[in-house]
Parts: C-alpha cells; sequence; structure tokens
C-alpha cells in the first residue's frame, strides 16, 4: 500500500515537473495555423446576460507587433430577449502590459438591436503577455460579461493573434480591381517567421530580408485610427483599392504615413485620386499606361527573350527638382530622361511625404519576372530605400537575447528606452529628519527592552513575561518607523522628461511631430493629472501608454528589480463609469503612492507647439546657426549639410526674445553625445547609461526613429540641412499636478530638436546615395 502510495506521489510530481517547464514554451509558440474568431450570424440570446461579447480579431489578418499600437476589434452584441437588444456601456482590454502592473483601455458602446457591432480599440500588447482579458460593464460599471484569452491556450479560449517580435510586417490590402499583388509571393509570411521562432542559419544579427514578412489584409482589418497602424512597417496597396477606401481609414492612413509610415503604391487605373490626400502640388506625375521598355536589370533572362518591347506599365515623372523634395526615380526605362545626369522618369520613384515614405511603382513587378528568384530581386529593390532605417537599427547579437528586455517592439528600441529612462531615474534624496527619526526609533526600543524591562516587570513579579514585552516594543517601533520618516519626508515631487521633436521648417509643411518620456516621482500619495501648459485646464492631446526597463521576458517569466512601476492606461473608479484615457489623452488623475516612481511615453502631433526658428548662414567659409524662440537655460547643436557635419560650442540663453546664435565648436563634445545615431546611422549598444541626458538614444525612441529616412533622403539630395540641437531646462510641455493639493510637481524637461532646414541654391551641395538596406535573397524561395 505504501508503494503505492509512493508511485503515485512520484508520478503526480513528475507530471506537475513537466507542466512547470513545459508552460513557458507554450506561452513562447506560436500555433501552426491562424484561425480567426468566427462572428455569430445572430446576437446571443443568454438569460439574465444584458450583452455578450461575440468575438474579438485583432492587428492585420490576425497579426501585431510586440508591444506596438495595433487594432483590436471586438464584437458586441445586446441581447434580443432584454430591452429588444438595446444596450450602453463600457468594454475593457485588459493585459500584463510589463512585470509590474496590467494595463486596460476602456471605451463607451452602445448597441443596435437584432446587430453585433464592432468596437475598435487600439492596444500596445507585448508579445509575453499570458492572457488577454475582455469584459463588458454597464452604465453603473457592474460586469456584464467577461472573456479571457490565453496565449498558452489553457483558458477559456486561445487568443487569436500571433504577436510577432522584431519583425517588419507589411500589409497588402486586397481589392476586387485586380489579382492579389505579387509581394505576398516575393515574400515570406509571418506565420512562418512565427513557426521558426527566430531560429536563423548563420550566426549573427538576422537581415533585413529574414525579418520581412508581408501578409494580405482585407479593408476591415484596417484601422479607423493612425496610430493603429503603427504595428507595421509598411502597407502596400493598388491605387484602386486606396480611392475607394471609407474616409476614416483613408484619413487614418493619410495621417499615419504623414507623421512617419510608409505606403507602397501600384499604380491602377485611378492612378491620381489618392494622391490628393497628401499633396496639393504633387512632386510626381503618373502617367497613362503605354508600351514601356524597362533596363535589362530589372528582367530575367526569360521576361526578356520573350516579351522584351511588350510590356504596359505607367511612367512616374518628377515634377519638381529632387533637391526641393527629395524624390527620386529608382527604375529607369531605356527611353528616361536625365537631367544632370539623374533620372528625371521611371517605373519607380520613392519620397518624402511629410515625415513618411512613399514608394510608386508604374508596373507590378510581377510583369518583369519570370522567376521567383527575379520576383524577390525587384521586390526587394523596391524596399531598399523605405528599409533602410531597419537595416541600420542595432540589433542584438544571439547571445544577448538572455538579457532582461524593457518595453519595446524590438532590440534597438528596448535599449532606447533603458538609456532615456535610466537618465531619467533622479530620485529627491532622502532628508535627515528620517534617518534620525529612526535611529531615535531603535535608542528607545533598546531602552525600552532593556532598563525599561529589567526594572518594571521585576518590580512586579513579571520577569517570565518579558518575551511578551519585548514583542510589544519590537511591534511599537516597527509601526512607528514606518509610519514617521514618511510624514516628515524631505524633498519634492519631481516630473522629469525627455522629448525628441522633429521639424519640417518649410512652407505649408506637416505640423511639428513629437515623442517624449517622462519618469513622475512623488514623495506623497496622490493622485496625478497631466495638463496642457497651454490650456491649464484641459489634458495635454496625445497617445500616453506606460513604459518600463523591465517586463515579462520570452518566457513568460517577470525579471526582478524592474526600475520603473508603469503608468496604467486606463483607472477604473469603483463606482461610475471607467473612462479612457489613452487615445487621444489622459484624462483620468493617475494614482500614485508615497515615494513612488513612474513612467509614460506619448506621441504628439505638435500643432500647437511653439517651436524654435533656426537660420543657417555662411560667412568667410564658417557656418553660423542662429536660433530664435528657445526657452531653456543651454543648447548645443550639430549640423548636418550632404556628409559634413559640424558641430557648434553650447551657449546659455538669456532669455526666449535673445536669439542665440551659435558657432562651430573649435573642442568636440564626447561621440556619445552627438553619436552617429542622432541622425539616423547604425546604433550602438551602450550598457552603461549616461549619468546626464544625451540626445543621442532619444534619436532610437519608437516615432522618432521611423523619421530618420525622411532626413537621410533629403540630406542625400543636397537641397536640406537637418541641425539638431539639444536644449535643456526649456519650458515644460507637460505640466503635472497633485490632484488632492493643486500642487505643481517640480519640473525639469530637455528636448532634442531636429530641424530639416531648406538650403538657398548657393548652397546646396551634390547629391549622394541614399541608405539602402542590404536585401540578400533568402538561400530558399518561399513556397
Amino acid at each position: 500500500m505504501r508503494t503505492g502510495r509512493s508511485i503515485l506521489l512520484c508520478t503526480f510530481g513528475a507530471i506537475l515537473a513537466m507542466a512547470t517547464v513545459l508552460r513557458p514554451a507554450a506561452v513562447l509558440a506560436a500555433p501552426t495555423t491562424l484561425v480567426q474568431e468566427r462572428i455569430p450570424d445572430v446576437p446571443t440570446s443568454k438569460p439574465g446576460q444584458a450583452a455578450t461579447i461575440e468575438a474579438i480579431r485583432c492587428g492585420f489578418d490576425g497579426y501585431l507587433s510586440s508591444d506596438a499600437w495595433g487594432p483590436v476589434r471586438i464584437y458586441v452584441s445586446g441581447n434580443p430577449t432584454m430591452n429588444s437588444g438595446a444596450f450602453a456601456g463600457t468594454v475593457s482590454l485588459e493585459f500584463v502590459q510589463d512585470a509590474s502592473q496590467r494595463a486596460a483601455i476602456t471605451t463607451a458602446f452602445a448597441t443596435t438591436p437584432g446587430r453585433i457591432t464592432p468596437i475598435e480599440i487600439v492596444a500596445a500588447i507585448p508579445r509575453s503577455t499570458p492572457s488577454v482579458t475582455v469584459v463588458i460593464r454597464d452604465q453603473t460599471g457592474r460586469r456584464v460579461h467577461e472573456r479571457v484569452y490565453w496565449q498558452a491556450q489553457f483558458g477559456e479560449a486561445a487568443f487569436p493573434a500571433t504577436i510577432l517580435d522584431n519583425v517588419h510586417l507589411a500589409a497588402v490590402l486586397v481589392d476586387n480591381s485586380g489579382p492579389e499583388l505579387s509581394v505576398t509571393r516575393a515574400i515570406q509570411s509571418p506565420q512562418s517567421i512565427a513557426e521558426q521562432g527566430f531560429k536563423k542559419s548563420h550566426p549573427g544579427k538576422p537581415s533585413v530580408a529574414e525579418r520581412l514578412a508581408a501578409c494580405p489584409v482585407r479593408e476591415e482589418d484596417l484601422p479607423s485610427t493612425s496610430m493603429g497602424f503603427d504595428t507595421i512597417a509598411m502597407l502596400v496597396a493598388r491605387s484602386d483599392g486606396l480611392a475607394n477606401l471609407p474616409e476614416a481609414k483613408a484619413t487614418a492612413l493619410t495621417d499615419w504615413v504623414r507623421a512617419g509610415g510608409c505606403l507602397v503604391v501600384v499604380a491602377g487605373a485611378d492612378s491620381q485620386a489618392w494622391m490628393r490626400r497628401f499633396w496639393t502640388e504633387p512632386p510626381i506625375e503618373i502617367q497613362g499606361p503605354t508600351q514601356v521598355d524597362p533596363e535589362p536589370d530589372l528582367l530575367s533572362a526569360r521576361a526578356s527573350s520573350a516579351m522584351p518591347s511588350a510590356l504596359m506599365g505607367r511612367v512616374v515623372r518628377l515634377m519638381r527638382p529632387s533637391a526641393e523634395t527629395g524624390w527620386t526615380i529608382d527604375w529607369g526605362t531605356l527611353r528616361s530622361v536625365r537631367r544632370n545626369g539623374e533620372l528625371h522618369d521611371g517605373l519607380l520613384a520613392q519620397g518624402p511625404a511629410g515625415y513618411g515614405w512613399i514608394i510608386v511603382l508604374g508596373i507590378e513587378p510581377t510583369l518583369l519576372s519570370a522567376s521567383v528568384e527575379q520576383l524577390q530581386k525587384n521586390w526587394f529593390s523596391a524596399l531598399r530605400h523605405a528599409l533602410a532605417e531597419t537595416a541600420t537599427r542595432g540589433e542584438p547579437e544571439e547571445q544577448m537575447y538572455w538579457r532582461g528586455r524593457t518595453s519595446g517592439r524590438d532590440q534597438a528600441s528596448r535599449n532606447a528606452v533603458r538609456e532615456v529612462l535610466d537618465s531619467l531615474a533622479v530620485i529627491p534624496a532622502l532628508g535627515d529628519a528620517a534617518f534620525i527619526a529612526v535611529v531615535v526609533f531603535l535608542l528607545l526600543l533598546a531602552i525600552a527592552m532593556g532598563p525599561v524591562d529589567a526594572f518594571v516587570l521585576k518590580r512586579f513579579n513579571l520577569r517570565a513575561w518579558s518575551w511578551a514585552s519585548a514583542l510589544l516594543w519590537i511591534a511599537l517601533a516597527s509601526v512607528l518607523a514606518a509610519v514617521v520618516p514618511p510624514l516628515i519626508r524631505s524633498g519634492e515631487s519631481t516630473s522629469r522628461r525627455l522629448r525628441v521633436v522633429d521639424i519640417l521648417q518649410a512652407e505649408g509643411a506637416e505640423s511639428p511631430k513629437s515623442v517624449a518620456l517622462t519618469s513622475i516621482f512623488a514623495n506623497s500619495e496622490t493622485g496625478v493629472a497631466f495638463l496642457d501648459p497651454g490650456r491649464d485646464s484641459l489634458p495635454p492631446v496625445g497617445w500616453f501608454r506606460g513604459i518600463s526597463t523591465s517586463y515579462l521576458d520570452d518566457r513568460g517569466r517577470s525579471q526582478p528589480l524592474a526600475i520603473f512601476e508603469t503608468f496604467q492606461m486606463e483607472t477604473r473608479p469603483q463606482e461610475g463609469t471607467p473612462e479612457r484615457i489613452n487615445s487621444p489623452s489622459p484624462r483620468t488623475p493617475m494614482d500614485m503612492g508615497q515615494w513612488t516612481l513612474r513612467s509614460v511615453m506619448d506621441t504628439t502631433d505638435g500643432r500647437s507647439l511653439v517651436a524654435p526658428r533656426a537660420e543657417i548662414v555662411r560667412t568667410n567659409g564658417s557656418w553660423e546657426v542662429r536660433i530664435a524662440g528657445l526657452t531653456g537655460t543651454n543648447v548645443a547643436g550639430l549640423l548636418r549639410i550632404g556628409t559634413e557635419r559640424f558641430e557648434f560650442a553650447g551657449q546659455t540663453i538669456a532669455s526666449p526674445d535673445s536669439p542665440v546664435t551659435l558657432r562651430i565648436a573649435t573642442t568636440p563634445n564626447s561621440e556619445l553625445r552627438w553619436s552617429a545615431r542622432t541622425t539616423g546611422s547604425a546604433a550602438l549598444f551602450v550598457p552603461n547609461a549616461p549619468s546626464e541626458p544625451e540626445p543621442a538614444p532619444l534619436a532610437e525612441l519608437p516615432g522618432a526613429r521611423e523619421r530618420i529616412r525622411v532626413i537621410e533622403a533629403l540630406l542625400a539630395s543636397g537641397g536640406w540641412a537637418c541641425l539638431s540641437l539639444f536644449e535643456t531646462g526649456n519650458t515644460p510641455s507637460l505640466n503635472v499636478r497633485a490632484e488632492d493639493t493643486g500642487d505643481r510637481f517640480v519640473e525639469t524637461e530637455s528636448t532634442l530638436w531636429r530641424i530639416m532646414i531648406p538650403l538657398e541654391p548657393d548652397q546646396q551641395v551634390s547629391a549622394g546615395p541614399r541608405p539602402a538596406a542590404r536585401m540578400e535573397l533568402p538561400q530558399k524561395a518561399p513556397p
């Protein structure tokens, strides 16, 4: 009997051990097939349940990028047997954001009787999140229905999405104007990357081609909010499909591209309508269909011999000089016109649109390719400049994957976030009074347990109870040591902020774009409100989210020693209706415990931003920079014109009304301060963050780095200069206030201004090569 019981116990222990070992792998593993959750034809009728979560669908055809904003569509319905199916309330999306706390995003909705209503929420979900919870509440805050989706497939339902890490996802819009675009055959599918678990066939970091994946999407997959496109690297579409998009989705796409996104357009029957969303005077002209003669290197040998002059396409022509717009022609024809040695027309044109990038193809690459290898070669050639920024990111070597990860979609952004947060982690020192109080309590404890007990207990003949009195004195001293020092704590509540702002200093240019990290430290328990300095009673406009130096690792385990407790995207009051605060701005005060340090990242359209105005002047063979509108205490700069770099000495700012003139520095600062990252070249992993804020890591923050390709393209055109100004002690762009007392936090802020300035004709330099990703053909062609 005892032997059988031992065998049962051993068997149970072995099963438990196997479950413990296999569970982390289940969190990491991707499903072999991606099946979208079915949407019922009619609403669910369940007794006593006023509303039902029918299904959720995530991202672009079920794919999301880790820790990047992406759409989640929640399909809800009202019970037809209750109030005829009409229901009004809120739906919340809740998930583990990092190692310290959960995030929740809530939005109000109302159902239509007899119909299933889709609700779109935009969220940044990390790949390592084990589960996602969807909750419906009524207008009183009472839970009506809840569903839990597990990535490990242990719960009610499997999470209907694959979350990709370190992958550049290209969404290919499917429309009825023609066959599916050939890019889905030239580039591997995201599921193939997820299934292989990022195993590389060679040592070192994966190539751009190995991290690039394409998936077809339908119109309904596209988000109605610009930040919902953040999860993809580019959208590939026919011009006809773009022209037929609903207004809300077309506006969201346009805003995303102009803020730093990438759009690839294959010209179709309606080749002009889409351009009106980006320009009043387009930099290119897409001509009508005609016979084209592509250059031989675009054709495979079989296609070149079979039909050398029978290809139909649309020639794309530049309307303004490249030095003015940054647009260039990459695929010429045998009849292309050249001006000053540069192609003036051809079958592929690309260049900036605001801070984003647009590629226009006048011919579908499949017409040029008689083999899969040639098709891949042509598509890689078309996309290599758009992916130049991704090729320069500081990706980790394989042996570095064990390191704890910060917030961010890939290693480059995680390194940048960690460096910036480390420089923000400055907490006021504990005052002497708190230490004095602790020492006094220890002395009183020693006196109470020594002379007091010795005389008092002896007098009452209770020495046998000395153990109880000792416990009483220890408990009393512990309570006093915990309560009194916080009450007499010295120091101030602080808000420290670092941001990078991109400015196109040209007439009619896109408004500035900003991304910032803020750390908030509270020396007492309070609610914290974010306010717009220009509208002191209103919240700022922007997309806010929590950010951390550590969160769940690839195996679903919490990393120790996380520096920051992150800001929740949503706070839910115990009574009343939850309020959505992550889009477009935070409306609900954030609860802060005493001595709490939290951090938040925000992405902002700077329409109301008061930006400095810069002018560059060349005198006596030397450059000067004159800046007006700076509000800080000190400023230093770096000027790039073509391939030349000029570092300018720092200077104290007298007043905002006093223009500042910077001159070339005679003694350059350290390479870390103005590293190549500041203007978009290869990022380096810096394990020891600087003690003082530096501009270099800011350029690698998500949002700021996507705009680097436009900066580099304009610099390469020879007609623009990039002025990087690092201003410290400038006027805060975000006010932080304690809700209970109304006291302002002590605010410090530094800003990296990246200003693109058009050069005068006599200042322009020769055009240079634009950065391009090295796109190597895979050894085995995808099926």
